[in-house]
Protein backbone atom coordinates (compact mmCIF):
# COMPACT_ATOMS: atom_id res chain seq x y z
CA UNK A 1 0.00 0.00 0.00
CA UNK A 2 1.83 3.55 -1.35
CA UNK A 3 0.25 5.64 1.86
CA UNK A 4 0.41 2.80 4.86
CA UNK A 5 1.28 5.59 7.14
CA UNK A 6 -1.95 7.60 6.13
CA UNK A 7 -3.78 6.12 9.02
CA UNK A 8 -1.88 7.66 11.38
CA UNK A 9 -3.27 10.89 10.71
CA UNK A 10 -6.34 10.06 8.75
CA UNK A 11 -7.97 14.04 8.72
CA UNK A 12 -7.93 17.38 6.44
CA UNK A 13 -7.19 19.69 9.59
CA UNK A 14 -8.28 23.26 9.39
CA UNK A 15 -6.14 25.64 8.63
CA UNK A 16 -6.16 27.66 12.26
CA UNK A 17 -5.91 24.12 14.06
CA UNK A 18 -2.45 24.69 14.80
CA UNK A 19 -2.78 27.90 16.15
CA UNK A 20 -6.34 27.11 17.86
CA UNK A 21 -4.38 24.30 19.77
CA UNK A 22 -1.17 26.45 20.89
CA UNK A 23 -3.59 29.01 21.87
CA UNK A 24 -5.91 26.56 24.53
CA UNK A 25 -4.92 27.77 27.94
CA UNK A 26 -6.02 24.26 29.70
CA UNK A 27 -4.86 21.39 27.36
CA UNK A 28 -7.02 19.21 29.95
CA UNK A 29 -10.06 21.08 29.23
CA UNK A 30 -9.24 21.11 25.34
CA UNK A 31 -12.27 20.73 22.85
CA UNK A 32 -12.22 17.97 20.64
CA UNK A 33 -12.23 20.28 17.57
CA UNK A 34 -9.32 21.82 18.47
CA UNK A 35 -7.71 18.07 19.21
CA UNK A 36 -9.21 15.73 16.35
CA UNK A 37 -6.62 13.02 16.63
CA UNK A 38 -6.76 13.38 20.60
CA UNK A 39 -3.06 14.15 20.62
CA UNK A 40 -4.03 15.03 24.53
CA UNK A 41 -4.77 13.19 27.74
CA UNK A 42 -7.39 13.63 30.11
CA UNK A 43 -5.07 15.42 32.17
CA UNK A 44 -3.62 17.57 29.82
CA UNK A 45 -0.22 15.85 29.04
CA UNK A 46 0.39 14.85 25.28
CA UNK A 47 0.86 11.70 24.04
CA UNK A 48 4.53 10.98 23.17
CA UNK A 49 3.09 7.31 22.15
CA UNK A 50 0.80 8.61 19.27
CA UNK A 51 1.91 6.55 15.99
CA UNK A 52 2.06 10.42 14.03
CA UNK A 53 3.60 11.80 16.83
CA UNK A 54 6.02 8.57 17.03
CA UNK A 55 6.63 8.64 13.14
CA UNK A 56 7.58 11.92 13.17
CA UNK A 57 10.33 12.05 16.23
CA UNK A 58 11.65 8.89 14.30
CA UNK A 59 11.62 11.18 11.12
CA UNK A 60 13.61 13.65 12.76
CA UNK A 61 15.98 11.01 14.16
CA UNK A 62 17.40 9.80 11.20
CA UNK A 63 17.35 13.45 9.59
CA UNK A 64 18.39 15.59 12.22
CA UNK A 65 17.43 19.09 12.14
CA UNK A 66 14.74 19.77 8.77
CA UNK A 67 13.08 22.81 7.51
CA UNK A 68 9.74 23.04 7.96
CA UNK A 69 9.01 23.36 3.84
CA UNK A 70 11.33 20.02 3.66
CA UNK A 71 8.74 18.56 6.33
CA UNK A 72 5.56 19.20 4.98
CA UNK A 73 6.41 17.79 1.31
CA UNK A 74 7.83 14.62 2.79
CA UNK A 75 4.94 13.83 5.25
CA UNK A 76 3.04 14.74 2.00
CA UNK A 77 4.04 12.38 0.22
CA UNK A 78 3.99 8.45 0.00
CA UNK A 79 4.04 6.63 2.20
CA UNK A 80 2.12 9.41 4.58
CA UNK A 81 -0.31 11.11 2.16
CA UNK A 82 -0.84 13.51 5.09
CA UNK A 83 -2.24 17.01 4.93
CA UNK A 84 0.10 19.87 5.13
CA UNK A 85 -2.38 21.43 7.53
CA UNK A 86 -2.56 18.39 9.56
CA UNK A 87 1.38 18.19 9.87
CA UNK A 88 1.39 21.46 11.55
CA UNK A 89 -0.66 20.57 13.90
CA UNK A 90 0.80 17.64 15.17
CA UNK A 91 4.16 19.46 15.24
CA UNK A 92 2.49 21.78 17.90
CA UNK A 93 1.36 18.90 19.80
CA UNK A 94 5.02 17.60 19.57
CA UNK A 95 6.09 21.51 20.88
CA UNK A 96 3.93 22.07 24.09
CA UNK A 97 4.93 17.83 24.80
CA UNK A 98 8.52 18.65 25.01
CA UNK A 99 9.59 16.58 21.94
CA UNK A 100 10.75 18.81 19.94
CA UNK A 101 12.43 22.76 19.62
CA UNK A 102 11.59 25.27 16.67
CA UNK A 103 14.61 27.23 15.36
CA UNK A 104 13.24 31.05 14.58
CA UNK A 105 15.49 33.70 13.51
CA UNK A 106 18.00 32.43 15.25
CA UNK A 107 16.61 31.39 18.10
CA UNK A 108 15.49 28.35 19.91
CA UNK A 109 12.04 27.67 21.25
CA UNK A 110 11.01 25.41 22.66
CA UNK A 111 7.25 26.35 23.96
CA UNK A 112 4.27 27.59 22.64
CA UNK A 113 3.98 31.11 22.79
CA UNK A 114 3.62 34.28 21.06
CA UNK A 115 6.87 33.13 18.64
CA UNK A 116 5.71 29.67 18.14
CA UNK A 117 2.43 30.78 17.50
CA UNK A 118 3.29 32.62 14.47
CA UNK A 119 5.84 30.40 13.35
CA UNK A 120 3.01 27.39 13.10
CA UNK A 121 -0.17 30.10 11.58
CA UNK A 122 0.33 28.88 7.98
CA UNK A 123 2.31 26.79 5.93
CA UNK A 124 4.16 29.86 4.63
CA UNK A 125 5.55 30.80 8.16
CA UNK A 126 5.79 26.99 9.48
CA UNK A 127 8.13 26.78 5.37
CA UNK A 128 11.07 29.17 6.83
CA UNK A 129 10.90 27.36 10.17
CA UNK A 130 14.13 24.60 11.63
CA UNK A 131 12.46 21.69 13.65
CA UNK A 132 14.73 19.65 15.65
CA UNK A 133 14.41 16.98 18.15
CA UNK A 134 15.33 18.57 21.66
CA UNK A 135 18.16 16.73 23.73
CA UNK A 136 16.24 16.22 26.45
CA UNK A 137 13.04 17.59 28.11
CA UNK A 138 12.66 18.99 31.55
CA UNK A 139 12.07 15.76 34.30
CA UNK A 140 9.21 15.81 36.00
CA UNK A 141 10.14 16.37 39.63
CA UNK A 142 11.50 19.79 37.99
CA UNK A 143 8.23 20.54 36.41
CA UNK A 144 6.53 20.17 39.68
CA UNK A 145 9.23 22.24 41.21
CA UNK A 146 9.15 25.49 38.93
CA UNK A 147 5.56 25.01 39.19
CA UNK A 148 6.08 25.35 43.26
CA UNK A 149 8.14 28.37 42.82
CA UNK A 150 5.75 29.88 40.54
CA UNK A 151 3.04 30.14 42.44
CA UNK A 152 5.02 31.40 45.41
CA UNK A 153 6.14 34.28 42.85
CA UNK A 154 3.01 35.19 41.18
CA UNK A 155 0.21 33.72 43.21
CA UNK A 156 -0.89 31.69 39.66
CA UNK A 157 -1.22 27.77 39.88
CA UNK A 158 -0.70 25.83 37.05
CA UNK A 159 -0.44 22.66 35.31
CA UNK A 160 3.22 21.06 35.39
CA UNK A 161 4.13 21.51 31.54
CA UNK A 162 6.79 23.65 29.93
CA UNK A 163 4.69 25.60 28.09
CA UNK A 164 1.99 26.22 30.99
CA UNK A 165 4.98 27.27 32.78
CA UNK A 166 6.36 29.58 30.26
CA UNK A 167 2.93 31.47 29.46
CA UNK A 168 3.38 32.44 32.99
CA UNK A 169 6.71 33.40 33.22
CA UNK A 170 5.88 35.83 29.73
CA UNK A 171 2.59 37.24 31.30
CA UNK A 172 4.28 38.15 34.69
CA UNK A 173 8.06 38.12 34.83
CA UNK A 174 7.69 41.43 33.02
CA UNK A 175 5.84 42.99 35.71
CA UNK A 176 8.75 41.79 38.64
CA UNK A 177 11.34 43.20 35.73
CA UNK A 178 9.24 46.58 36.09
CA UNK A 179 8.56 46.88 39.74
CA UNK A 180 12.39 45.48 40.57
CA UNK A 181 14.08 47.93 38.01
CA UNK A 182 14.15 50.68 41.08
CA UNK A 183 16.50 48.33 43.22
CA UNK A 184 19.74 48.98 42.17
CA UNK A 185 19.72 52.76 41.80
CA UNK A 186 18.31 52.97 45.20
CA UNK A 187 20.58 51.10 46.95
CA UNK A 188 23.41 53.04 45.82
CA UNK A 189 21.66 56.31 46.51
CA UNK A 190 21.05 54.57 50.37
CA UNK A 191 24.40 53.47 50.35
CA UNK A 192 23.53 50.41 51.39
CA UNK A 193 24.67 46.39 49.81
CA UNK A 194 22.70 44.76 47.01
CA UNK A 195 22.97 46.81 43.95
CA UNK A 196 25.00 44.35 42.01
CA UNK A 197 22.63 41.22 42.89
CA UNK A 198 19.41 43.35 41.90
CA UNK A 199 21.33 44.53 38.22
CA UNK A 200 21.89 40.54 38.20
CA UNK A 201 18.14 40.13 39.02
CA UNK A 202 17.42 42.39 35.53
CA UNK A 203 19.59 40.29 33.63
CA UNK A 204 18.61 37.30 34.48
CA UNK A 205 14.84 38.25 34.30
CA UNK A 206 15.41 39.38 30.56
CA UNK A 207 17.39 36.01 29.79
CA UNK A 208 14.62 33.79 31.60
CA UNK A 209 12.07 36.16 29.13
CA UNK A 210 13.93 35.55 25.55
CA UNK A 211 12.14 33.11 23.06
CA UNK A 212 8.88 33.44 24.87
CA UNK A 213 10.06 32.03 27.93
CA UNK A 214 11.49 28.70 26.11
CA UNK A 215 13.67 27.41 29.20
CA UNK A 216 11.52 28.43 32.14
CA UNK A 217 10.85 25.51 33.45
CA UNK A 218 14.16 24.45 33.35
CA UNK A 219 15.50 27.67 34.97
CA UNK A 220 12.86 27.57 37.77
CA UNK A 221 12.96 23.73 38.13
CA UNK A 222 16.69 22.42 39.53
CA UNK A 223 17.05 21.95 42.91
CA UNK A 224 19.25 25.37 43.50
CA UNK A 225 17.60 28.03 41.55
CA UNK A 226 19.39 31.21 42.17
CA UNK A 227 16.89 33.13 40.14
CA UNK A 228 13.89 31.80 42.72
CA UNK A 229 16.18 32.93 45.73
CA UNK A 230 16.73 36.30 43.89
CA UNK A 231 13.26 37.03 43.53
CA UNK A 232 12.02 36.06 46.88
CA UNK A 233 15.07 38.92 48.09
CA UNK A 234 13.84 41.07 45.55
CA UNK A 235 10.28 40.57 46.55
CA UNK A 236 11.19 41.28 50.51
CA UNK A 237 13.61 44.11 49.67
CA UNK A 238 10.74 45.66 47.54
CA UNK A 239 8.32 45.84 50.69
CA UNK A 240 10.61 47.04 52.59
CA UNK A 241 12.21 50.16 50.99
CA UNK A 242 8.81 50.97 50.32
CA UNK A 243 7.81 51.44 54.27
CA UNK A 244 9.67 53.56 56.51
CA UNK A 245 13.34 51.77 56.68
CA UNK A 246 14.79 54.13 53.93
CA UNK A 247 14.23 57.39 56.35
CA UNK A 248 15.68 55.85 58.81
CA UNK A 249 18.61 54.74 56.68
CA UNK A 250 19.08 57.95 55.16
CA UNK A 251 19.07 60.11 59.38
CA UNK A 252 21.69 56.88 59.84
CA UNK A 253 24.05 57.71 56.93
CA UNK A 254 24.17 61.07 58.21
CA UNK A 255 25.05 60.66 61.59
CA UNK A 256 27.52 58.01 60.55
CA UNK A 257 29.15 60.88 58.45
CA UNK A 258 28.76 63.62 60.17
CA UNK A 259 29.18 62.56 63.94
CA UNK A 260 33.14 61.90 63.65
CA UNK A 261 33.92 64.96 61.96
CA UNK A 262 32.64 67.21 64.82
CA UNK A 263 35.16 68.89 67.11
CA UNK A 264 35.86 66.03 69.38
CA UNK A 265 35.55 68.21 72.64
CA UNK A 266 33.38 68.90 75.30
CA UNK A 267 30.19 67.12 74.77
CA UNK A 268 30.79 66.48 71.84
CA UNK A 269 33.84 63.96 72.61
CA UNK A 270 31.57 62.61 74.87
CA UNK A 271 28.54 62.00 71.89
CA UNK A 272 31.45 60.44 69.96
CA UNK A 273 32.36 58.25 72.50
CA UNK A 274 29.01 56.90 73.31
CA UNK A 275 27.84 56.27 69.70
CA UNK A 276 30.68 54.78 68.31
CA UNK A 277 30.14 51.29 68.42
CA UNK A 278 26.04 51.91 67.55
CA UNK A 279 27.79 53.91 63.99
CA UNK A 280 29.90 51.32 63.81
CA UNK A 281 26.81 48.51 63.63
CA UNK A 282 24.61 50.77 61.53
CA UNK A 283 27.92 50.54 58.87
CA UNK A 284 28.09 46.57 59.25
CA UNK A 285 24.41 45.76 58.64
CA UNK A 286 24.33 47.94 55.68
CA UNK A 287 26.99 46.20 54.32
CA UNK A 288 24.64 42.68 54.15
CA UNK A 289 22.49 42.29 51.31
CA UNK A 290 20.10 41.13 53.95
CA UNK A 291 20.36 44.57 56.08
CA UNK A 292 16.07 44.96 55.73
CA UNK A 293 15.72 41.75 57.71
CA UNK A 294 17.49 43.53 60.82
CA UNK A 295 14.88 46.79 60.65
CA UNK A 296 14.66 46.42 64.29
CA UNK A 297 18.16 46.53 65.31
CA UNK A 298 19.24 49.30 63.07
CA UNK A 299 15.70 51.78 64.09
CA UNK A 300 17.08 51.05 68.11
CA UNK A 301 21.03 51.67 67.31
CA UNK A 302 19.02 54.90 65.62
CA UNK A 303 17.27 55.79 68.30
CA UNK A 304 20.28 55.74 70.81
CA UNK A 305 22.24 57.67 68.65
CA UNK A 306 19.43 60.23 68.22
CA UNK A 307 19.23 60.35 71.97
CA UNK A 308 22.69 60.93 72.35
CA UNK A 309 22.87 63.58 70.00
CA UNK A 310 19.88 65.26 71.87
CA UNK A 311 21.66 65.33 75.32
CA UNK A 312 25.02 66.69 73.60
CA UNK A 313 22.80 69.86 71.98
CA UNK A 314 20.93 70.87 74.85
CA UNK A 315 24.39 70.67 76.62
CA UNK A 316 26.28 72.68 74.21
CA UNK A 317 23.01 75.24 74.44
CA UNK A 318 23.36 75.78 78.09
CA UNK A 319 27.21 75.90 77.68
CA UNK A 320 26.92 78.61 74.56
CA UNK A 321 24.01 80.28 77.04
CA UNK A 322 26.25 80.65 80.24
CA UNK A 323 29.03 82.33 78.03
CA UNK A 324 27.10 84.89 76.47
CA UNK A 325 25.83 85.44 80.30
CA UNK A 326 29.45 85.55 81.77
CA UNK A 327 30.12 88.07 78.59
CA UNK A 328 27.24 89.94 79.56
CA UNK A 329 28.16 90.66 83.64
CA UNK A 330 32.00 91.59 82.34
CA UNK A 331 30.95 94.34 80.40
CA UNK A 332 28.64 95.53 82.92
CA UNK A 333 31.29 94.79 85.92
CA UNK A 334 33.49 97.12 83.49
CA UNK A 335 34.42 100.79 84.37
CA UNK A 336 33.33 102.34 81.70
CA UNK A 337 29.45 101.01 81.63
CA UNK A 338 28.05 103.67 84.03
CA UNK A 339 29.77 106.18 82.06
CA UNK A 340 27.56 105.42 78.92
CA UNK A 341 23.79 106.34 79.94
CA UNK A 342 20.64 104.45 80.87
CA UNK A 343 19.91 104.56 77.08
CA UNK A 344 23.06 103.00 75.95
CA UNK A 345 22.89 100.59 79.09
CA UNK A 346 19.86 99.03 77.52
CA UNK A 347 20.63 98.98 74.10
CA UNK A 348 23.23 97.14 74.71
CA UNK A 349 21.79 94.72 77.29
CA UNK A 350 19.00 94.21 74.68
CA UNK A 351 21.68 93.18 71.70
CA UNK A 352 22.96 90.82 73.86
CA UNK A 353 19.82 88.95 75.05
CA UNK A 354 18.83 89.27 70.79
CA UNK A 355 22.12 86.57 70.82
CA UNK A 356 20.68 83.67 73.55
CA UNK A 357 20.52 80.71 71.07
CA UNK A 358 17.06 78.09 71.29
CA UNK A 359 17.43 75.48 69.23
CA UNK A 360 16.24 71.76 68.27
CA UNK A 361 17.68 69.17 69.66
CA UNK A 362 19.68 67.63 66.53
CA UNK A 363 22.90 67.37 64.49
CA UNK A 364 21.52 71.08 63.19
CA UNK A 365 21.23 72.09 66.50
CA UNK A 366 24.67 71.11 67.41
CA UNK A 367 25.44 72.98 64.39
CA UNK A 368 23.77 75.57 64.90
CA UNK A 369 25.63 76.40 68.48
CA UNK A 370 28.99 75.83 66.78
CA UNK A 371 28.02 77.70 64.01
CA UNK A 372 26.74 80.73 66.74
CA UNK A 373 30.22 80.88 68.59
CA UNK A 374 31.81 83.03 66.08
CA UNK A 375 29.23 86.02 66.01
CA UNK A 376 28.96 85.56 70.10
CA UNK A 377 32.64 86.65 70.11
CA UNK A 378 32.07 89.23 67.17
CA UNK A 379 29.28 90.89 68.69
CA UNK A 380 30.61 91.08 71.91
CA UNK A 381 34.00 92.54 70.94
CA UNK A 382 31.62 94.92 68.71
CA UNK A 383 29.68 96.10 71.88
CA UNK A 384 32.83 96.47 74.23
CA UNK A 385 34.32 98.73 71.23
CA UNK A 386 31.08 100.87 71.19
CA UNK A 387 31.26 101.82 74.87
CA UNK A 388 35.19 102.45 74.56
CA UNK A 389 34.18 105.14 71.65
CA UNK A 390 31.04 106.54 73.75
CA UNK A 391 33.35 107.19 76.46
CA UNK A 392 36.20 108.72 75.00
CA UNK A 393 33.71 110.42 72.93
CA UNK A 394 32.34 111.57 76.42
CA UNK A 395 35.66 112.76 77.70
CA UNK A 396 36.67 114.79 74.32
CA UNK A 397 33.14 117.15 74.95
CA UNK A 398 34.48 117.58 77.95
CA UNK A 399 37.68 119.17 77.86
CA UNK A 400 36.46 121.01 74.63
CA UNK A 401 33.13 122.24 75.71
CA UNK A 402 33.77 125.60 77.63
CA UNK A 403 30.58 125.05 79.01
CA UNK A 404 31.61 122.14 81.24
CA UNK A 405 34.40 124.43 83.03
CA UNK A 406 34.43 125.49 86.08
CA UNK A 407 35.81 128.77 87.18
CA UNK A 408 35.16 128.91 90.16
CA UNK A 409 37.89 128.23 93.14
CA UNK A 410 37.41 124.83 94.11
CA UNK A 411 39.12 123.14 97.28
CA UNK A 412 42.10 125.84 97.64
CA UNK A 413 42.70 126.96 93.97
CA UNK A 414 42.34 130.07 92.62
CA UNK A 415 39.21 131.74 90.59
CA UNK A 416 39.52 131.43 87.07
CA UNK A 417 41.71 129.07 87.20
CA UNK A 418 40.08 125.95 88.83
CA UNK A 419 40.54 121.94 87.76
CA UNK A 420 37.56 120.86 85.43
CA UNK A 421 34.96 118.80 86.85
CA UNK A 422 33.71 115.51 85.01
CA UNK A 423 30.59 115.71 83.22
CA UNK A 424 28.41 112.42 83.95
CA UNK A 425 25.37 112.60 81.15
CA UNK A 426 21.99 110.15 82.02
CA UNK A 427 23.10 108.56 85.25
CA UNK A 428 20.02 108.64 87.16
CA UNK A 429 19.93 108.47 90.89
CA UNK A 430 16.70 106.24 92.09
CA UNK A 431 14.13 108.10 93.93
CA UNK A 432 13.67 105.16 96.50
CA UNK A 433 15.54 101.78 97.17
CA UNK A 434 13.40 98.87 98.05
CA UNK A 435 16.21 95.90 97.09
CA UNK A 436 19.57 95.05 98.04
CA UNK A 437 20.66 94.48 94.23
CA UNK A 438 18.94 98.03 93.64
CA UNK A 439 21.42 99.61 96.27
CA UNK A 440 24.83 97.16 95.00
CA UNK A 441 23.76 98.34 91.47
CA UNK A 442 23.85 102.17 92.50
CA UNK A 443 27.57 101.24 94.43
CA UNK A 444 28.75 99.62 91.99
CA UNK A 445 28.20 102.70 89.54
CA UNK A 446 29.37 104.96 91.87
CA UNK A 447 32.77 102.96 92.69
CA UNK A 448 33.12 103.45 88.88
CA UNK A 449 33.62 106.38 88.93
CA UNK A 450 36.25 107.12 92.26
CA UNK A 451 39.01 107.53 90.30
CA UNK A 452 38.13 109.89 87.97
CA UNK A 453 38.22 111.70 91.25
CA UNK A 454 42.28 111.80 90.68
CA UNK A 455 41.93 113.58 87.21
CA UNK A 456 38.95 116.01 87.96
CA UNK A 457 38.16 118.26 90.76
CA UNK A 458 34.85 117.29 90.79
CA UNK A 459 32.05 114.86 89.30
CA UNK A 460 28.82 117.26 87.83
CA UNK A 461 25.53 114.56 87.27
CA UNK A 462 23.30 115.98 84.35
CA UNK A 463 19.89 114.87 84.07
Amino acid sequence: MVFHKYAEAPIQAESALAERFLKTDRLDRIESKNDPLSLVTATGQIKAAHPALKTVVDLLNQTGREEGRVLLDKLNRAPYGWSKDTLRYIVAALLVGGEIKLRVSGEDITVRGPTAIDALKTNAAFNRVGVDLRDGGVPPENLIQAKDRLLELTGEDVLPLEDDISKVVTRRFPDLQRDYAYLASELRNLGLAGAETAEGIQDSLSEILKGDASDAAARLGPEECPLFKDLLWARDLDKALKGHLPAIVRRANRYIGAIPKLPAVGPLAALQAEVKEDLAGLREVFAQNDFFTKAPDIQTRVSRVEKAIETAAASLVAEYNADLESEKQRLEQSPDWPRIGGDNQEAFAAQLDALQLAVDPSLDGIRACLDARYPLQQRVAEIAQAIARIVEEQTRQASQDDAEVIDTQVEGGTEGTGPKALVVADFSFPAEIVSRSQLEDLIRRLEALRAELDRYAKIVFKP
